[in-house]
């Protein structure tokens, strides 16, 4: 084409087009060409941290690229998620969110939080984590979870909490309105500070993440009682379900899925899907998180959804024991 002689109108409507071509978004044909970044929105050393390191390896084998783990902490979580949610939604931003956390985080009117689990695109969870109810060895009130739950029924019983509206939390909550015990709850910054005031005879009870406090009992001074979910962990074999001992129906303690932005191409977002199953169902990733007491789960699609969708629902219930309504 001579262009020198093609109308101004025609030589405008090609280089818009060429624009227009250039921008469009990476297609799965030629996805990933460049590192992904994988936000942690917690600080490193946790579950959720232990979580994205043990994944980083078979998801970048899964992908052919490198996984680069972003720790961005703070509020609560929501200074990761707000990254996560701003992020080019082009396939190269992924992140955890964990539940309940995020759900309740945006639940608290004193937060002011806008966005809801629907602003974001889940693609599968990776991991649960039972939840583990543990008491000081040499406790003279009571022994064994049936013991305690007898005892934190006709007496205020103190518990760890992660803090207001915590998955630690909101177990706690959920056996008082269940079983009618009367747990009261002592907010820290985590389980590194919940553990020793259990020891030192402060807290009555520890509520926490199996990764977060199985090297605690190695010493024998802290006794787990008790699991969340609907059967026993393998690195606890001998500790019942609270469900077992209480004949009521418990949920795991916290999940921990990956999600993307809103609005990532259907074929990368079917590619990373792929790639995230095909990463957490190998062997070894799932032999690794039970060597630290967490449990290999790749949920996706419309049962990952509808398991948000009902965790928000359960929450919603507890909002006045929250004192959030």
């Amino acid at each position: 084409m001579n262009m020198n002689n093609t109308p101004k109108v025609v030589v405008a409507a090609v280089a818009a087009l060429t624009v227009a071509a250039l921008a469009l978004p990476a297609t799965a044909q030629d996805y990933p060409n460049a590192p992904i970044r994988l936000i942690v929105p917690y600080a490193a050393g946790g579950g959720t941290d232990l979580s994205a390191r043990l994944l980083q390896e078979p998801l970048g084998d899964a992908l052919d690229t490198s996984i680069v783990v972003e720790n961005r902490a703070g509020g609560a979580g929501w200074v990761g998620w707000a990254a996560l949610a701003a992020a080019e939604p082009d396939g190269y931003t992924i992140g955890y969110i964990n539940l309940p956390n995020l759900i309740v985080g945006y639940l608290n009117p004193d937060a002011g939080r806008t966005e809801t689990w629907e602003d974001f695109d889940f693609l599968t969870n990776h991991v649960v984590d039972a939840g583990v109810i543990a008491i000081r060895a040499n406790d003279e009130r009571f022994s064994d979870l049936e013991s305690l739950v007898e005892y934190a029924k006709e007496n205020p019983t103190s518990s760890t909490s992660s803090g207001v509206g915590s998955a630690t939390h909101f177990a706690g909550l959920q056996m008082n309105a269940r079983l009618d015990t009367n747990f009261e709850f002592v907010h820290s910054g985590g389980t590194g500070d919940s553990i020793p005031a259990v020891l030192g005879g402060h807290v009555d009870v520890l509520i926490a993440g199996i990764a977060d406090a199985v090297s605690s009992f190695d010493s024998g001074e802290l006794l787990p009682i008790g699991v969340f979910g609907p059967e026993r962990v393998s690195l606890l074999p001998d500790v019942p379900t609270v469900t077992e001992v209480t004949d009521v129906e418990f949920d795991r303690l916290l999940r921990r899925a990956i999600a993307v932005p809103n609005g990532v191409p259907e074929d990368v977002r079917a590619e990373l899907v792929d790639a995230l199953i095909a990463a957490q169902t190998t062997p070894e990733h799932i032999e690794n998180l039970e060597q630290v007491g967490l449990q290999a789960d790749d949920l996706s699609g419309d049962e990952l959804d509808q398991m948000v969708a009902n965790s928000e629902a359960e929450i919603i219930e507890l909002l006045p024991e929250l004192g959030w309504r």
